[in-house]
């Protein structure tokens, strides 16, 4: 008797403890996003201050703020469905705490998801960690190789497309700035992110950016009428907000007997800067340069105000700080182009630049080796090494192209100012005859062209065969890793290649 009902006592005692568990790992059970590693170590920093210190490193060179406030957004998005509205009064009073109750938060949605299947399915299926640079642009996301299941994503890649095209208008940052005061319902946080665009609208973006631009023309028209009262009768212009930004245009008013001051380089270079995506990094750079020679530029509400009458005016000094920035932005080490100059500069110069460490090494008492092979052009890897070295040695930067551009414009084009017409023509010519004897250019259009012959008119495989050449030519004289080539290889020629050949996946 007492062994039976010990018996029987242990096997109920049993199944409670398994009820238990199997209770404990639903409640558990985590989301798809919470393995992204970038997720691990921003919720461990919430959860623990102080454990990651390098993710404050990180910090510059991403906008965690975006990412999270985008996540946020992803479950908002979700609980707009009719099913699940009943959760937000538990989430919302948090949500509106700001960023800093992001742990909090996350794990209530959690602990509502665990006891709702169809609701932690839906949440799993659209959580996914977004990522930002430091200047706000959405970062598309990496696939390993060359993969046509990626176009299951097309959607995300269409929202991030959107989102970079409207924060590159040369007014991203106030047009952004700008979208986070307005009520984008059901979404709470202001913020523009990828996420919000799959409810918001091209035309609540185009209403924002109409309201926007007609309060920035207001506050250059007034300074452009008070730099007018100051400086002199300049010949008249408007501003108007065209596609590229904001341009202005002279207005062809003339009045007898009065003389007019014209500003065809002011105008020029203002059209230009503001149309560049880059416009307000370029304005700061410029406004700080004049600073220091005792020339203020005007400040409006955070805008920094460059008019065609000011550029003239101070035309010496604005010209030299434009082509300062231009060549500041023209070094880039990280640069595929750049970077080639260097290792070609490396491969001409190779006697000259082991004379001038060795002289180097003796005055400085170091002993640095750059191990380069004459008559070779260098690895990337090794050129970037070294770089730092190459030029402490080199500071004048010799490899430069000595007809570097005063401005690039918004197509990557070079404008040059105070230049002759033979110059122009000249600049073009080489310019034009430097992409056509590019090694990747002419061995590409050859191939094509061959295909093209060799499969009988077949234009999608020959198209498709050159510009997978022409990435792969591109590759092998940058030293490239082969690994980068399979992973950005276009999804559209990969499809052309075999929907317009006639191959099929197999065979490819």
């Amino acid at each position: 008797m007492s062994n039976r009902f010990n018996w029987s006592h242990m096997k109920n005692l049993f199944l409670l403890v398994l009820t238990f568990l199997f209770s404990f790992s639903s409640f558990a059970k985590d989301f798809a996003v919470e393995q992204d590693q970038v997720f691990k170590t921003l919720i461990e920093e919430f959860e623990k201050p102080g454990k990651n210190l390098a993710l404050y490193q990180e910090s510059e060179n991403y906008r965690f703020d975006l990412s999270l406030t985008d996540l946020m957004d992803r479950v908002t998005y979700v609980l707009d469905d009719i099913r699940f509205k009943k959760y937000e009064d538990e989430l919302n009073p948090i949500l509106e705490k700001g960023n800093t109750y992001f742990y909090d938060w996350f794990q209530k949605v959690k602990e509502i998801a665990n006891n709702d299947e169809e609701l932690f399915e839906k949440l799993d299926k659209n959580l996914h960690l977004q990522l930002y640079n430091n200047s706000g642009f959405a970062i598309l996301p990496q696939y390993k190789f060359i993969d046509l299941k990626k176009v299951k994503e097309l959607g995300l890649v269409r929202r991030i497309t959107r989102y970079n095209a409207y924060l590159s208008d040369p007014e991203g940052h106030g047009l952004a700035f700008a979208f986070a005061k307005t009520q984008q319902a059901p979404f709470r946080k202001g913020l523009l992110t990828v996420a919000k665009l799959k409810l918001v609208r091209d035309r609540e973006l185009k209403k924002v950016r109409k309201a926007y631009y007609k309060v920035y023309e207001k506050i250059v028209n007034r300074q452009h009428f008070s730099e007018q009262s100051k400086y002199g009768l300049y010949e008249k212009v408007s501003y108007k907000r065209k596609k590229s930004g904001l341009k202005v245009s002279t207005s062809g008013e003339r009045a007898e007997g009065v003389k007019f001051k014209y500003f065809e380089k002011g105008k020029k270079l203002f059209n230009i800067i503001n149309s560049v995506s880059h416009k307000r990094e370029l304005l700061t750079f410029v406004s700080r340069e004049l600073s220091k020679k005792n020339v203020e530029v005007a400040k409006f509400h955070g805008h920094i105000i460059l008019t065609p009458i000011f550029i003239q005016k101070n035309w010496e000094l604005v010209h030299k700080a434009v082509q300062g920035y231009t060549l500041r932005k023209s070094i880039n080490p990280e640069d595929d182009e750049y970077l080639y100059l260097v290792r070609t500069w490396i491969k001409r110069n190779y006697t000259l630049l082991t004379e001038t460490l060795s002289e180097f090494n003796k005055k400085e008492k170091t002993s640095h080796v750059l191990g380069f092979r004459p008559n070779k052009r260098p690895k990337r890897i090794e050129t970037l090494v070294n770089y730092q070295l190459i030029e402490t040695l080199f500071p004048t930067r010799p490899w430069m192209r000595k007809d570097n551009p005063d401005i690039i414009d918004r197509k990557g084009r070079g404008k040059y100012f105070d230049q002759k017409f033979s110059q122009s023509i000249g600049r073009k010519l080489k310019s034009l005859w430097s992409k056509l004897k590019k090694v990747e250019n002419y061995t590409s259009v050859l191939t094509g062209t061959t295909v093209f012959v060799a499969t009988g008119g077949n234009a999608a495989m020959a198209l498709s065969t050159r510009s997978l050449v022409k990435k792969a030519v591109y590759t092998m004289k940058h030293d490239r890793e082969w690994k980068e080539f399979l992973q950005t290889a276009p999804a559209e020629i990969v499809s052309a290649f075999l929907l317009g050949s006639g191959f099929t996946a197999g065979r490819l």
